[in-house]
């Protein structure tokens, strides 16, 4: 790409002039919101027959308009424009130059809107028959994967049939029930550094990443080390072992323990798994007590929280643990997985109701005979607005 000289300004008045035509011809199809924002998203196709994806947003009188394609870097670019003001790249600080628009694929754009506008049951349709499977997103019964992929890592053997069986009597026995909560189960009036060690130790060591890292028994301080994200510096190391005033100053962050080097000092993990300890006041309590918790971010770890859960109640010690119901499933495989594009954001499956994500590629030459299983999301359909109003609204009531 040319970032200077005539050929490049040239070449910036031909894409003001299509981006203007662009953004004018996009109101008059019906938009979604974004916090009180117009936004419209559309998938369409250029005359060579590459498939891309637009997002055309507004806000504070300038619209911005970004699009994707199959080649992710290559294809990718922002830019926002403002109709009689400005038209170029849009800068995020981060001095990332992506490569600009090439002016037949913005006139390969407004031939879309054309089509749309003529008849857009028709380019919807096309959009849905003809868009590449490996950039969708959608779901997949786990128990399918299983049946057919048999070399796809199962959640159930890597937690141990034990393991498994333990943890599904405490969901089914109403461990951590609503009503067990309330009572006050998983709460303690007083913890000390120490206590909160033998937490780390005992939640640490029965994950199954712990059995390859050493061939001798670990301590707490060495697993808070191993998995503390920096947070050794000003942390849990300066606070006495058996002081429980001293352990309380902490989790609060009061002096002389007012920063933790990284900051979240009250939760580690292995990955994305959280062994929290909290202060909060319990339903009918006047004081804060702690709780201790285990969570994870839509992670592919539902076989080390089963592990550590386990671990936790065999020794008596109560642990609150939340998606407790989501992880029973994704052990005995009655839940779904989420597909994801290939590079996509695995954080579509905790968001859309699925515990763990796959790309499709992991299926691999088997989609075939999957494919009458798979339930795909809907893809963004746009069309002509059917009430004559303008969403783009200049002053606002």
């Amino acid at each position: 790409m040319i970032w200077f000289g005539e050929e490049a300004e040239a070449l910036l008045k031909q894409l003001e002039k299509l981006f203007k035509r662009i953004v004018v011809r996009i109101v008059a199809f019906q938009n979604d919101w974004d916090r009180c924002d117009p936004i419209w998203r559309f998938c369409w196709q250029i005359r060579r027959g590459k498939w891309y994806e637009t997002q055309i947003s507004y806000y504070n009188d300038v619209y911005f308009v970004v699009n994707w394609g199959e080649s992710r870097y290559r294809d990718f670019w922002m830019w926002e424009i403002k109709p009689g003001e400005f038209c170029r790249e849009y800068d995020n600080g981060a001095h990332d130059h992506n490569p600009w628009p090439q002016v037949e694929h913005l006139e390969d754009m407004l031939s879309w809107l054309n089509f749309v506008e003529k008849d857009w049951l028709r380019a919807y349709r096309k959009v849905e028959k003809e868009w590449p499977n490996n950039r969708r997103n959608g779901f997949v019964p786990r128990a399918v994967i299983h049946r057919y992929v048999p070399n796809f890592p199962r959640q159930d053997k890597l937690a141990g049939e034990a393991t498994v069986r333990k943890f599904c009597e405490l969901v089914e026995g109403k461990y951590y029930s609503p009503n067990c909560e309330r009572e006050g189960r998983f709460f303690r009036k007083n913890m000390t550094a120490g206590d909160y060690l033998e937490l780390v130790r005992i939640g640490l060591e029965a994950t199954v990443d712990a059995e390859r890292l050493t061939d001798r028994p670990m301590t707490g301080e060495d697993y808070y080390k191993m998995n503390g994200y920096n947070r050794s510096l000003g942390s849990i190391f300066d606070v006495p072992r058996d002081s429980p005033e001293e352990f309380r100053k902490w989790i609060k962050e009061e002096k002389p323990y007012d920063w933790h080097d990284g900051g979240h000092q009250f939760w580690i993990g292995p990955g994305r798994i959280h062994l929290s300890v909290h202060l909060e006041k319990p339903q009918g309590h006047e004081k804060e007590q702690y709780k201790v918790t285990l969570s994870a971010w839509f992670a592919w770890t539902a076989y080390n929280l089963a592990r550590m859960a386990v671990a936790f109640y065999d020794r008596g010690i109560d642990v609150y643990l939340y998606d407790y119901e989501n992880i029973r499933k994704a052990l005995l495989a009655e839940d779904d997985l989420a597909i994801v594009e290939r590079g996509g954001d695995t954080r579509y499956a905790g968001h859309n109701g699925a515990f763990e994500s796959i790309w499709l590629s992991e299926i691999g030459s088997r989609y075939a005979t999957l494919k009458e299983f798979v339930r795909w999301k809907p893809l963004p359909m746009l069309r002509p607005r059917e009430h004559k109003y303008n969403p783009i609204i200049k002053e606002r009531i």
